[in-house]
């Protein structure tokens, strides 16, 4: 964008890149950053060969000899599991990687030889394909990656694919000759918040993304302080002290949870990765930043969050009510073999019911599937001796586990003393509702009336 031109080119020629020297400087800066954030001691760039058939590590950064190397080649043949697990994963990772079946292929020709108990692997893609691996290796007692960590290598990939989309953007478009709307396309290609903010928060570069949140254009933004153009001031000042700490600190930071409102208001939580960075050539210093929308991971954690919450009330609930049951039929039983008949024909029941409400996601049960299940085994079906009548009413899952078990109750007392112990007698089941006065401030409700008749 005219007037910023500077800032641009000079974060453009480090991270996107114009030839194979870029790239280089671009990673190497990426992977050093990397170890010291995470405190591994190795973090290597691996490319795929043209053919797919090998992978050969561009860069490989050793944090204890603070040294850079490259040139290892691998057959990724041999390594088929971890292959797939990389096509299909954000992260791989692996807490014990000479366990973990994604990793431990390379257990005896790499891991023993170099020490290494962990890794933490990302794979970069590039337009959509797999073009490479960033890899984060940890040496010494087995380590636990923290969903933090996970995230931010996911990030360090990101970096890594911006700058070999940079590269290939220039091979695959010869028409693509300036250097800002090649920076331009590459960046919209990334489907996550790309950023560059200077020291002052004026917002140097942004991709399409942010230009969607805001409702806005690219270049209505490009040039612009972000006190200007952000909806909520308290966020932006937030953002801001955000950099300031990068900036000051040297260092990348993730910063996990935030709230980012759009152009309508809405609130999003999103997670950033944010690098601080030196142009070239210039004493200007400069915020990189990727930020990933993870509003809708959120809400999956706390909905599985209260299905567990509500599975555990649901077993302790049923547990009581089976240490009831079996209470309620010792007291009554006489033998061994007759508490044995009923306490299986009461929990029966129970699990009857519950068998209905899961089929129904716990919204309900109808009475009358009910009834005709704990029924069918008294009477068969077609010989009349059962009669079912009423209207169709859904329980809710409290009530139907004892509905449930009543009716057990009152058929077995049939087959053993009424109707049901001969072979003329006949039960007849029928249910009609009423709907009660409303109380105060309250809405009506219905009371069930069931009637059982022989």
């Amino acid at each position: 964008p005219a007037g910023n031109s500077g800032g641009v080119l000079g974060v453009a020629e480090q991270f996107h890149t114009r030839s194979e020297g870029d790239t280089a400087a671009a990673v190497e800066q990426i992977i050093t950053a990397a170890a010291h954030t995470l405190q591994v001691d190795r973090v290597g760039v691996w490319l795929l060969s043209d053919d797919r058939t090998r992978i050969r590590c561009i860069d490989l950064y050793e944090r204890s000899k603070d040294r850079h190397n490259s040139g290892l080649e691998l057959k990724s043949a041999d390594y088929p599991a971890y292959f797939r697990a990389v096509e299909e994963n954000r992260t791989i990772a692996a807490d014990d990687a000479r366990r973990d079946p994604r990793t431990r292929e390379f257990t005896e020709g790499y891991l023993k030889p170099l020490g290494i108990t962990s890794m933490l692997d990302a794979p970069v893609r590039v337009g959509g394909k797999l073009a490479g691996i960033i890899c984060h290796e940890h040496i010494g007692s087995a380590r636990t990656w923290t969903l933090e960590e996970q995230a931010f290598a996911g990030s360090m990939a990101d970096f890594v694919a911006i700058s070999l989309q940079a590269r290939e953007r220039q091979k695959a478009e010869v028409a693509v000759r300036d250097s800002e709307r090649r920076l331009r396309q590459i960046i919209d290609l990334v489907p996550h918040l790309v950023f560059v903010k200077d020291r002052d928060g004026k917002l140097l570069l942004v991709n399409q993304s942010v230009a969607d949140v805001f409702g806005t254009t690219v270049d209505a933004l490009e040039g612009k302080h972000l006190l200007d153009v952000h909806f909520n001031a308290e966020e932006a000042k937030m953002l801001l002290e955000e950099d300031r700490e990068v900036l000051e600190s040297g260092r990348p930071k993730l910063f996990t949870e935030s709230v980012l409102t759009d152009r309508l208001g809405q609130k999003h939580i999103v997670q950033k990765s944010k690098v601080p960075f030196h142009v070239a050539g210039t004493n200007e210093h400069v915020i990189l930043g990727v930020a990933v929308d993870i509003t809708e991971r959120k809400k999956a954690e706390l909905q599985q969050q209260i299905m567990i919450q509500e599975l555990d009330h649901r077993v302790k609930n049923t547990l009581a009510q089976v240490l009831s049951i079996a209470d309620q039929t010792a007291a009554g039983s006489m033998t061994l073999p007759e508490f044995v008949n009923s306490f299986t024909g009461r929990v029966r029941s129970l699990a009857l019911a519950h068998e209905l409400l899961a089929h129904a996601k716990w919204e309900g049960a109808d009475l009358r599937m009910i009834a005709q299940r704990v029924l069918s085994p008294f009477a068969p079906p077609d010989s009349g001796r059962i009669m079912i009548d009423g209207q169709s009413v859904l329980l809710s899952a409290r009530t139907a586990p004892l509905i449930s078990m009543i009716l057990h109750e009152l058929a077995t007392n049939a087959a053993k003393h009424g109707a049901l112990s001969n072979n003329a007698g006949r039960v007849h089941v029928s249910w009609s509702t009423t709907r009660d006065a409303a109380s105060a401030g309250g809405a009506a409700e219905r009371t069930l009336h069931i009637k059982w008749n022989e």
